[in-house]
């Protein structure tokens, strides 16, 4: 793969006890290259900048997308839409429902304008459009 100083790279490292090994990663800019090893900085927004050299067989490079706002938007549900919601609850356990798209309901008023029931097995749940992923859809 060919590197070139300013490249976007994840850094992989590993961390190893007993039998066991876990990957590591960080997203990194390159500042230097050579011909088996890079030099690279964490790409982070703070003013310290951790200047590193890595293995080029450690380095994946993140290729330069031009993605416009205006593709590959999220797709918003549908009713009778299966569909999964998982909702972070700040601190607590993450909630995640699956279940049938019974209602779609906006109210311009709310904070959270769209907001939409689920039929999941016998009750239902109403959740906010923004926590909601289509699984499989109903045509």
């Amino acid at each position: 793969m060919k590197f070139k100083k300013g490249d976007n790279v994840i850094v992989f490292g590993s961390h190893s006890v007993r039998n066991k090994n876990t990957c590591t990663f960080n997203f990194c800019i390159v500042v230097g290259v050579g011909k088996y090893d890079l030099f690279c900085e964490l790409d982070s927004s703070t003013t310290f900048k951790n200047l590193f050299r890595v293995s080029k067989e450690r380095c994946f490079k993140i290729p330069d997308v031009d993605i416009s706002y205006e593709i590959h938007k999220v797709v918003d549900p549908k009713i009778g839409d299966l569909v999964m919601s998982i909702t972070d609850r700040h601190g607590k356990e993450r909630k995640t429902i699956t279940g049938l798209v019974e209602e779609i309901i906006y109210n311009p008023t709310k904070y959270e304008s769209v907001t939409v029931k689920i039929r999941t097995g016998s009750g239902t749940e109403v959740v906010k459009q923004e926590t909601i992923i289509i699984v499989e859809t109903s045509q």
